[in-house]
């Protein structure tokens, strides 16, 4: 895979995939209506061989299988875990079509047993500066990471680490920072989109 695109509703350009060829898309989706299946009907008619994550992060799912019918390859919603994220999106870069279960009326296509593991490369893009500047991640926070994508919560990772919760929460907060993430899948995401796979 040599070009991922993290996207929102509002950051989707048809210029970007005439310039570039772009392999993967992570279409992150805040509410559903006509307007965001339009979008994945377009990323699909601008880059016809592109694999498509759509990642919903929205209560409603009302209308969600839909993005299926547009274009999409993958849908993924904010109520399953991160490892479940990600190993829809190693689905996806695969060409396996895959549905989170989340969604009544659809189902999904057998998991593998193997979760896909992220290793958070210890230099991360900036995107609050355009991908020009790098970012650090401290070895605890690439250990945070990697627990975070394998679903851990707080307690849990505190545990894990022999660390307290406060302690994981400053941690967490601080990664967020760096990687211009708000929350626990974006964080993941970005890492991911990075070469920390």
């Amino acid at each position: 895979m040599d070009l991922v695109l993290h996207v929102t509703t509002g950051s989707i350009s048809r210029e970007i995939f005439t310039q570039t060829p772009i392999d993967f898309v992570i279409f992150e989706v805040r509410s559903i209506g006509p307007f965001e299946h339009q979008i994945v009907q377009n990323l699909r008619a601008w880059s016809p061989q592109l694999r498509l994550l759509v990642v919903l992060l929205c209560a409603n799912l009302e209308g969600a299988t839909r993005f299926m019918e547009s274009g999409a390859d993958s849908l993924w919603t904010e109520q399953s875990s991160v490892s479940v994220l990600l190993r829809a999106m190693r689905k996806t870069t695969l060409g396996q079509r895959w549905v989170d279960p989340a969604c009544e009326g659809t189902r999904t296509l057998p998991e593998s047993n193997q979760s896909p593991q992220i290793t958070a490369s210890p230099v991360v893009p900036d995107h609050r500066a355009g991908g020009t500047q790098a970012v650090s991640l401290s070895r605890r926070e690439r250990e945070i990471l990697q627990l975070i994508q394998q679903g851990f919560s707080n307690q849990q990772i505190a545990d894990h680490l022999y660390l307290s919760v406060n302690t994981v929460k400053n941690h967490m907060s601080r990664i967020f920072a760096k990687l211009s993430a708000t929350n626990r899948t974006q964080a993941v995401l970005k890492a991911m989109s990075s070469g920390g796979e």
